[in-house]
């Protein structure tokens, strides 16, 4: 069982929580439930209807998807990231399972709790929600940098015998991610 001073030590390695006043990160970590994990547990199952993001305060989890037969490691997590973050604003399945590669303290944030919180403290309400924001939006990111490398077309250099053609003249650079829609929607 971690102390109360560990737990706080916990949340200050999350960046979107290294700075809140101490009295906002006690009231934060009065919303958290704090679960122990012996390696190997299960947190969640991908499919699992979930309502809370996860903090790592302590350890490393393994975050898994099913690929036919088998679980596939996507990622790991460690202290000081969070992850689940979408059930905390949205019910929809799980999209990974996450499962402990090692002993791990993590600390649970529900909707409920966030709701509460928006109403008792909207100011560390709206942290919470920028993280999570800032999160998610990282990870779009990730996964846009990741499409276009795989779907993005090798282009020859251009030629040097053609002056390249000025800004204004050529079409705006389109995304992997968009061109990846544009070839399953056929207008590729």
């Amino acid at each position: 069982m971690q102390t109360l001073d560990e737990r706080r030590a916990g949340l200050r390695r999350v960046g979107a929580f290294s700075q809140v006043a101490a009295g906002d990160l006690d009231t934060l970590l009065s919303c958290l439930r704090w679960r122990t994990l012996a390696a190997g547990d299960v947190l969640f199952r991908e499919g699992d209807y979930g309502d809370a993001l996860v903090v790592v305060a302590d350890g490393a989890l393994s975050v898994r998807v099913r690929r036919g037969e088998a679980d596939v490691e996507i990622a790991r997590v460690g202290a000081g990231e969070l992850v689940g973050e979408m059930a905390c604003v949205d019910p929809a399945p799980r999209s990974a399972t996450l499962v402990a590669l090692s002993p791990a303290v993590v600390a649970e944030l529900s909707r409920d709790a966030l709701h509460a919180m928006r109403v008792g403290a909207p100011a560390l309400s709206a942290l919470v929600v920028g993280a999570v924001i800032r999160e998610v939006t990282r990870r779009l990111r990730d996964i846009e940098a990741r499409v276009d490398r795989e779907v993005s077309p090798s282009r020859p250099p251009p030629s040097p015998s053609s002056p390249p053609s000025p800004a204004s003249e050529r079409p705006p650079e389109r995304s992997g991610l968009q061109r990846l829609f544009d070839r399953v929607r056929g207008r590729a």
